[in-house]
């Protein structure tokens, strides 16, 4: 071997191996000070090259890039950040900490600058985002780099208020996210009070807060002190106050959850959260929407699921510590076993899946974090995890990770990760499972489970102990197993005498590689073709298994070395190795024999179907798979065994060879494959075996058979053992090329197209392996230790071993100029030679398919053909390209420098080109096409190629098996596994290089327009395959679009006969964008083609013109804003340039014509000239469309619409007056469609135009009072002028003057320094005047017209058959004419008759559009002065009155969302309206109690500025409650008073302080209480007497007393007032629980007993009275058990429910129905609040409860607590002593005690029997013993007991002979005795 020299990756002058020290390279690149750079490049041959070009790469991109900045050229710049983010994959961050920063501040001053353009902001986010991800947390912070937070803040509420478009503002939030680690600490007060300005309580704002909150705050880079004082004394301990505030209905609490997982994980000292773990494992368990009552109930509310993955975090890092939260998650586990169990699969399932995944994914990167890293974890050592911690936390989790991995998603992430972390403790559970299972005839699922599981986990069990982690154990393992499996493998078929190791039986384990060896022998003794799933997992496990120690007999070892007791045992277990490896051979073999007669199957097939005639030639998933199983695992064996037994292993293959021919596919393939794996090892075996295969096929292909297309089996049979040939090295290709151009010779020369494609097999593999730069596996450290005699190595040493990555050293091959000779010669005579016949041969379809086919093949997997050299340039004349093409060119750093040339010295791309252009004209076989137009796509020279993929990414099993995962990733891997990692950063890095776009040239351009005419050929499938190609190739297809487009145009205009060729050319137009292009010289070309197609009625062309109409409508319709003028350019960047000049350094002389600035001066210019002449284009475009297809009679219909289209989308920017008249004119056209399109674009048009109104920055004219509430938010008097006041409305034309309005919500918190609103009248008008152009001329006469109105309402009257809702872009249009031209009366005029017209009709539709034309006019108004208004309002409010007395329920939907529309904002605007609505909802004449209804719930405000009108509102709302009769209009009011509860939600923390009472409605507790003041028999008492004497002449009682209600006339009275307060009382909660925060208030804690009496889940009584009431039950129920019992329990409310539930379970003896709903209220309720219900005074109350309920009379009612005893008693909650089991034991042996009674004491002691299904704790023995030894005479107790020693003996089914063990001979008698045979047949 030679060690790496210069230049090592040109030619050698002879074949040698090439080695890489590793270790020196990574010193290498370490010592760069780089940031964090991709560290696989030092595995490389080329590595120093490499790194000068790395470096010249990325300068150079940085060189462009920054020039495209400074000079504003969006399209270079989004190429260059293209180009950055694809360097930042291959190389990582390979940069200098300052040029890391200085690219964060280039792109913080990018994205600050002003008017920048939003593509640059856009493409900017793309780079940093890449750029900061890729570092590790906490790597830069404030003290490297200081950026001011206050410009972005300012961005990013533009960007979220829509002031930017399109709309980036979520590209942004993740965008200024990143920048929150540069802000000083000390700026996180001004940050949150700036925030603060953000935030209602109680809205929909807090979304948008909480957002804000996460892009800004960051306790990341700060120390811990830092953090205590300016982040946790200012904004933790508010956000987690919020947090425990909002108990449901809230989607911003995963926002507040990843905050403070972000403070545990950096700084977990700065605060202790251990007072609230409670609170968050509690929100945990809820977020896994567990299960109870069998399954009818789910816990939680939804909002805890989006928390998941941020509570798993926090679960993980507040583990460890002073202040661990272990015990609160061992008890988290405990609680959660039931729910986990594979018969208890449920959605349940994937959300406790999901969360263990992220729980111990984030687990064991701390473990790296905090063991393994270089840079530890950066907190105090004491919050660091000890091994105690890892053991509980292992110990918590490996039951539930086994029982996952059984469960239907059958997911071993999970228990692998486990295995990683503490193998000791999980690995013997597993080994336990897996023997177990192979015992268990009778269940093979978990057999294939458990064996798909190990195929995953078996290394982890069975490599070293990594001492880096954690300090080797001195366990002693149960060698139980292993003692048994010694005696039972005599009886094997893989036992051979001598193989016994005795010592197994004697001694105790320390490790587990023992237990290699009996895996492994089992694994090999399963092989079984009628299962391939399974075989193809123990294949798998047998290669990990080969892989990870030597194939060798080394039982000799301990002779020479001095082991442990455990390592010599390994020793002499090693004896078996020979004879397993000669097994699994013949086993393999048999597999083979098995399969020319039976095809493969999977466990799940019928087993041994015979393979019939038909299905002997097809390739089936199940081949693959065994096929690919087979391949790895020979490959192993034979490249790890010594010479010795690799000699046997040929022997018996050659063996089998000689004696075997099959006509099966299936055994011929898995065959050829076998051998293919093996000869490649051996010289000797390679040469015997080609001059016997090279033998039988010159003796088989004869002249006739050279002829035949359909040669026999036994022909083909020897032709596909030929391609085991092909597998040799490249120096058995040397030695033995005359025999292998023979073999490659006779299958070319055959018709058959199998054996010819054997042939190109071979050509193909011949020249790969020839010219390849690759590993040597063969000469590894490792196998060249392997040949040393043993006293000089130890095989311990090589156990499953692992080395890190800068330890290892890699043996390279470089092709030598003795094998690029042979390539040449190989090239030479079975390459080019087809090439030139194909030139000049007649068309023959098969032998052009078979020549074509094979220079494809060639050439896709041969990578040494190049570019010609002497290539032409192209200009662009669309685009004005300044900057070199941003290039991934690495030079010739990691090509080899060879290139395959043509006979006489051609290049052979050329060659290929000249072919496909003269072939394609000859041919018309489709499949031949598509084959050429794969070569002219792979002479193009472009790799398409996943750059987000890591190196890692590319690891296969059984590579991605063979490492030390406890690292996380590919650190510490074998020495198989770091060949494979070297040769795919070998891959990616030539596939980096070969992505580079080159400049524009004629030979691309022939390669390009050949695949042009491909796409547009008759056959469809050589259209697809040539199109697929062109779009993969955009990026260089760009440069070339003026090459083309004139061809594809001319199909376009041109073809009306070939409707192939014509759809060819319209998909073309279609993939590659071309009809959407932004470009106007580019768009007016396309469109008019587009337009002149001349075809109408072949179905694909109207499809596809459907499709290019569908591209152009859905052009973004938004205008581009970003116009700015060329004289503010210098001013605007000079901040970027200041940063850009830093970054600038010319790599190579080239740049420098690029960088001066007199260049970049230049550059400006022209790229601002490029828009001016964009702009001036698009006015050709519009003059092209108008003098050629608008209004064209000549055109077909829909070439009419769509100039249309065109039109409109060439004016967004600036619509002409021709075009305002077309749109005009379109409003009324016959097809909804062009309708629908002109008043989107008219509306759009006016929207872009209207008037803007004059704003001015006011200050507040009020100080925020501060009332000692940090974050009190709502109403208070520095905030009181916003709210609307119905005694201080602006209805005077001085007030209405004098008057600031605020139309989006503000102060509710925070003042702003200063709120944007419109001047006041009395200073100005409120809209800027503006001179009227022609277009909004003609407008106004169209509106001013009486027909043309009257038209346009007409037709959308008739669209009100199936549009109810009114349509924005309608509504609009008639807002922004009255808006915008307020001068104009006419309009207006009209507009308000035909509203008044409209609103006197009782017609659905016309009602319906009255909506529309009332919401348009109304918002139009806004800005009219108080004459015009109060004018308006006073005639149309009596309208509208009138109005709503003949509504019909329809129009209701649409008048709804026209009020709340009109009202969203500042109501005091509209003060007109409103009062009258309230006015209107006074009354009761006249209307029905949907009107009456529909009036109310368009009254509904929620926030806190509303509280007057809703208090007036639920004044009228108690007015109507005690008539009310109808579903609707208690509903309307049950909204009212939802309304005002959420209002006070909203003043929650408002102190109230001078505040008048007018503002304040009733909360919720006020609300219910005045409701149950007006029901005389609803007294809420505490009493248990008094509530049982009021529930006895109750008015309204239970459903079972109902029908002794009535008396007389006034009763009747009375129970029907009642009623109705009763039902809008449960609407009321009803819809509370759908809407608010707080899950419980006081006096929803005193209702839930009356709650209780009404509740039934049950089957009601059929009675009249209790169907007539039958909603009352429902609602109760639907409240009680759906919304009360699994909500949230705060801590101020949870011990008065508890009592609540003891009260009323005592008081309702005569109900059991009662009785009933609190069992089951108890069970939900306490499981989803474990935590704060383990309160020994809660606990103690609840075990009481469930102890009386397990003795009631009531059957059902004992059922139901069994149950929740079982349940609470598995989680530990309720813990049964001796004495009370003493207690049941009495009772049920009592011959006295009641029925009820021993029955309650069987359940009782089953529930404490059955609560363990997956152990057998020593207190379940004895109630155990009770159950199957008595007996009893009442068959109810008999039945019980029977079922639960019946259950029992099924839970420990899987073990029940261990179970006997502990039971004792004579309880197992009594269980077996107790319990029917046949139950376990």
């Amino acid at each position: 071997m030679e060690r790496i020299c210069n230049n090592h990756f040109q030619v050698r002058e002879k074949s040698e191996l090439v080695t890489v020290n590793v270790a020196e390279n990574f010193k290498k690149l370490m010592d760069k000070n780089f940031v964090r750079p991709t560290k696989h490049s030092t595995m490389l041959p080329y590595f120093e090259e490499l790194e000068i070009e790395a470096d010249k790469n990325f300068q150079n991109i940085i060189n462009g890039m920054m020039a495209a900045y400074l000079t504003e050229n969006v399209v270079e710049a989004t190429e260059y950040i293209d180009m950055f983010n694809k360097y930042l994959c291959q190389f990582g961050l390979r940069m200098t900490k300052q040029t890391f920063l200085n690219l964060v501040r280039f792109f913080y001053e990018v994205l600050i600058k002003k008017d920048q353009n939003v593509d640059l902001i856009k493409i900017s986010c793309l780079g940093l985002s890449k750029m900061i991800t890729a570092t590790r947390n906490a790597s830069f912070g404030y003290r490297d780099l200081c950026l001011d937070w206050k410009p972005l803040y300012d961005l990013l509420l533009r960007a979220i208020r829509q002031k930017i478009k399109p709309d980036i503002s979520q590209m942004l939030k993740d965008t200024v996210t990143l920048f929150s680690i540069f802000y000083e600490p000390k700026e996180h007060g001004a940050i949150w009070e700036t925030l603060l300005e953000e935030m209602t309580i109680g809205s929909r704002g807090m979304d948008q807060f909480m957002t804000l909150c996460r892009v800004f705050l960051t306790v990341e880079g700060m120390s811990e002190e830092e953090a205590k004082k300016y982040a946790v004394n200012t904004w933790v301990k508010e956000i987690w106050d919020l947090y425990l505030k909002a108990d449901m209905n809230t989607s911003w609490t995963s926002v507040s959850m990843d905050l403070i997982s972000d403070l545990c994980y950096y700084h977990p000292g700065a605060y202790d959260f251990s007072p609230h773990y409670d609170v968050l494992f509690t929100k945990m368990m809820r977020s896994f929407e567990l299960t109870v009552r069998g399954g009818k109930m789910s816990l939680g509310d939804g909002q805890e699921i989006e928390s998941n993955t941020h509570l798993a975090t926090i679960c993980v890092y507040t583990i460890g510590g002073p202040n661990s939260s272990l015990p609160h998650f061992q008890r988290l586990m405990r609680y959660i076993l039931f729910n986990v169990h594979p018969l208890n699969v449920g959605e349940h399932t994937d959300q406790i899946a999901s969360f263990l995944k992220d729980f111990i994914t984030r687990f064991k990167s701390r473990l790296t974090n905090e063991r393994l890293r270089f840079k530890k974890r950066e907190c105090s050592r004491e919050y660091y995890l000890m091994d105690s911690d890892i053991d509980a936390v292992t110990e918590s989790l490996t039951d539930l990770a086994i029982m996952l991995m059984f469960s239907n998603q059958q997911d071993y992430k999970l228990i692998h990760c486990l295995t990683t972390i503490n193998r000791e403790l999980v690995a013997p559970k597993l080994l336990e499972h897996f023997y177990s299972s192979i015992t268990a005839v009778s269940e093979p699922h978990r057999l294939s489970v458990i064996i798909e599981a190990f195929s995953n986990i078996i290394f982890e069990i069975i490599r070293p102990a990594d001492p880096e982690y954690r300090t080797p154990r001195d366990i002693s393992f149960d060698s139980t197993w292993l003692k048994t499996l010694e005696e039972e493998r005599k009886s094997w078929a893989t036992y051979r005498s001598g193989s016994e190791c005795p010592q197994v039986k004697s001694h105790q384990f320390k490790s587990l590689r023992a237990h290699a060896f009996y895996i492994m022998e089992i694994l090999i003794n399963n092989i079984n073709v009628s299962d391939v799933d399974r075989t193809n997992y123990i294949f798998k496990t047998l290669t990990v298994l080969f892989s990870s120690f030597p194939l060798m007999d080394f039982s000799s070892a301990p002779e020479f070395h001095k082991l442990s007791e455990d390592d010599r045992i390994l020793c002499l277990l090693s004896k078996r190795i020979p004879h397993l490896v000669e097994f699994t051979i013949d086993k393999l073999l048999e597999v083979i024999t098995c399969l020319s007669v039976v095809a493969p199957k999977t466990s799940g097939q019928t087993i041994g179907a015979t393979v019939s005639s038909e299905s002997l030639n097809q390739v089936g998933e199940e081949e693959v798979v065994l096929v690919s199983g087979v391949s790895q695992l020979v490959k192993v064996i034979f490249e790890r065994v010594d010479e010795k037994l690799r000699k046997n292993l040929f022997d018996r293959l050659f063996a089998y060879i000689t004696s075997c021919e099959f006509s099966s596919d299936t055994a011929t393939r898995t065959l050829t494959t076998l051998v293919m794996a093996a000869v490649w090892v051996s010289p000797a075996a390679f040469r015997h075996y080609a001059e016997f295969v090279s033998k039988k096929l010159k003796a088989l292909i004869t002249e006739e058979i050279r002829e035949s297309r359909s040669p026999p089996s036994s022909v083909i049979f020897f032709v596909e053992l030929a391609r085991g040939l092909f597998a040799a090295t490249h120096e058995m290709i040397v030695e033995n090329e005359k025999m292998l151009s023979e073999v490659v010779t006779l299958m070319l020369s055959c018709q058959s197209t199998r054996i010819h494609k054997c042939g190109t097999f071979g050509v193909t593999s011949l020249l790969s392996t020839l010219l390849y730069i690759e590993t040597e596996p063969n000469y590894t450290p490792e196998n060249a230790e392997f040949k040393r005699p043993l006293s000089e190595w130890n095989p311990i040493d090589y156990w499953a071993k692992c080395a890190k990555l800068q330890d290892s050293v890699i043996s390279w091959h470089i092709p030598s100029k003795t094998e690029v000779e042979c390539a040449q010669r190989i090239a030479n005579q079975f390459f080019f030679p087809f090439i030139a016949k194909l030139m000049d041969m007649d068309y023959d379809r098969d032998k052009f398919r078979r020549s074509i086919h094979h220079i494809m093949m060639v050439m896709k997997d041969v990578k040494s053909f190049r570019h010609p050299s002497n290539r032409t340039p192209i200009p662009d004349i669309y685009t004005p390209f300044c900057l070199p093409i941003p290039s991934s060119s690495l030079g010739t750093a990691c090509i080899l420098e060879f290139e395959l040339k043509g006979p006489n010295g051609e290049n052979a791309r050329e060659l290929m080109v000249k072919m496909i252009e003269n072939v394609s004209k000859k041919i018309q076989d489709p499949t031949t096409l598509a084959y050429l137009s794969i070569i002219a796509s792979g002479c193009l020279g472009k790799t398409n190629f996943c750059f987000e993929d890591k190196t890692e990414a590319f690891l296969n099993e059984p590579h991605s098996i063979l490492v030390d995962l406890i690292y996380g990733k590919a650190v510490k891997v074998s020495q198989h596994t770091l060949d494979r990692l070297a040769e795919s950063k070998r891959a990616q890095t030539e596939m980096y290089h070969n992505y580079e776009v080159r400049e524009a040239n004629e030979f691309d351009e022939r390669i390009l327009r050949s695949l042009l005419q491909l796409a547009m050929n008759d056959y469809e499938k050589v259209r697809d395959a040539a199109t697929l190609f062109l779009k993969q190739m955009d990026s260089q297809l760009f440069r070339f679009r003026h090459k083309f487009l004139p061809a594809v145009l001319d199909v376009l205009t041109t073809e009306t006969n070939n409707m192939d060729r014509l759809a060819g050319a319209m998909s073309l137009v279609i993939t590659l964008g071309w009809a959407a292009n932004e470009n106007p010289r580019i768009r007016i070309d396309v469109w008019d083609a587009i337009l002149r197609i001349k075809v109408f009625d072949e179905l694909k062309i109207c499809v596809l013109f459907d499709s290019i109409c569908n591209e152009i409508e859905t052009i973004s319709k938004r205008p581009n804003y970003w116009k700015v003028e060329r004289g503010s350019h210098e001013d605007r960047n000079k901040k970027v340039a200041e940063v850009a000049q830093q970054l600038i350094k010319p790599s190579e002389p080239s740049w420098d014509q690029y960088l001066t600035p007199e260049s970049l001066k230049k550059q400006t210019d022209i790229w601002f000239n490029y828009q001016k002449a964009r702009e001036s284009s698009r006015s050709d475009l519009t003059e092209m469309l108008f003098a050629k297809h608008v209004k064209n009679a000549a055109h077909h219909h829909t070439r009419e619409n769509l100039a249309r289209t065109m039109t409109f989308q060439s004016q967004k920017e600036q619509a002409e007056p021709r075009t305002i008249a077309l749109l005009l004119s379109q409003l009324s056209d016959d097809q909804y469609n062009s309708r629908k399109e002109a008043r989107e674009w008219l509306s759009r048009w006016l929207y872009e135009t209207k008037p803007k109104s004059n704003r001015i920055e006011m200050s507040p004219p009020t100080k925020r009072v501060d009332h000692g509430v940090s974050l009190e938010s709502g109403i208070r008097e520095d905030n009181l002028w916003l709210a609307y006041d119905s005694e201080h409305l602006p209805n005077t034309p001085d007030k209405w003057d004098d008057m600031i309005f605020v139309e989006k919500q503000q102060a509710s918190c925070r003042w702003k320094k200063t709120i944007s609103v419109v001047r006041k009248r009395k200073d100005g008008p409120p809209l800027a005047s503006r001179q009227l152009t022609p277009s909004d001329r003609l407008i106004i006469d169209y509106f001013s017209q009486p027909d043309l109105i009257s038209n346009l309402l007409k037709t959308r009257l008739i669209e009100k058959e199936d549009h109810i809702l009114p349509y924005n872009y309608f509504w609009k249009i008639f807002k922004y004419v009255v808006r915008n031209y307020p001068d104009e009366k006419k309009p207006l005029e009209l507009l308000i008759w035909n509203l008044r017209e409209l609103l006197k009709s009782k017609k659905r539709n016309e009602q319906l559009l009255a909506a529309e034309l009332f919401l348009g006019i109304v918002e139009g108004l806004k800005h009219r002065p108080f004459s015009e208004l109060s004018e308006f309002w006073k005639e149309i409010t009596v309208a509208l009155d009138q109005f709503f007395n003949i509504m019909v329920l329809d129009a209701e939907p649409s008048w709804n969302f026209t009020i709340v529309t009109i009202l969203n904002g500042d109501a005091r605007r509209h003060w007109w309206f409103l009062e009258s609505l309230i006015g209107g909802a006074r009354k009761t004449n006249g209307m029905t109690e949907f009107q009456q209804a529909f009036r109310l719930s368009s009254l509904i405000f929620k926030g806190w500025q509303h509280g007057e009108i809703m208090k007036r509102v639920s004044l009228i709302a108690w007015k109507k409650l005690q008539t009310t009769v109808t579903d609707s209009l208690r509903f309307a009011i049950g909204s009212v008073f939802r309304a005002t509860a959420q209002i006070c939600e909203k003043n929650s923390t408002a102190t109230l302080v001078n505040i008048p009472p007018r503002f304040l409605p009733d909360s919720l507790d006020s609300t219910i209480q005045k409701i149950i003041e007006k029901i005389p028999h609803l007294k809420l008492v505490e009493d248990p007497e008094s509530a049982r004497n009021c529930q006895s002449d109750t008015a309204i009682s239970s459903p079972k007393n109902k029908r002794r209600r009535r008396s007389s006339i006034n009763d009747d009275l009375r129970d029907r007032e009642s009623l109705i307060y009763f039902r809008t009382l449960l609407e009321i909660i009803l819809q509370y629980y759908e809407t608010s925060t707080q899950s419980w208030s006081q006096s929803l804690v005193k209702i839930l007993p009356k709650l209780m009496e009404y509740a039934n889940e049950d089957d009601y009584d059929v009675s009249e009275e209790t169907y007539r009431d039958v909603d009352i039950t429902q609602n109760s129920a639907i409240i009680i058990h759906d919304y009360m019992s699994v909500s949230w329990l705060r801590s101020e409310f949870i011990d008065a429910i508890v009592n609540n539930w003891l009260k009323t379970f005592s008081s309702h003896s005569d109900s059991s129905r009662v009785r009933l709903a609190i069992i089951k209220f108890v069970q939900a309720s306490v499981y989803s609040n474990m935590y704060p219900m383990c309160l020994k005074s809660r606990r103690e109350k609840v075990e009481h409860l469930l102890f009386k309920a397990v003795f009631d009379p009531e059957i059902s009612i004992r059922n139901e607590a069994a149950k929740c005893l079982l349940l609470f008693i598995h989680c530990e909650y309720i813990h049964v002593s001796d004495e009370r089991i003493e207690e049941f034991s009495r009772i049920l042996h009592s011959k006295t005690a009641l029925e009820a009674s021993s029955h309650g004491a069987a359940l009782a002691l089953g529930a404490l029997v059955l609560a363990y299904p997956f152990s057998l704790p020593n207190k379940i023995l004895k109630p155990l013993r009770i159950l199957s030894s008595t007996t009893s005479k009442r068959a109810i107790v008999h039945k019980t007991m029977t079922e639960t020693v019946r259950e029992f003996r099924r839970q420990h089914r899987d073990d029940w002979h261990k179970t006997k063990q502990i039971l004792g001979k004579s309880l197992v008698f009594d269980i077996e005795n107790a319990t029917a045979p046949a139950y376990y047949a």
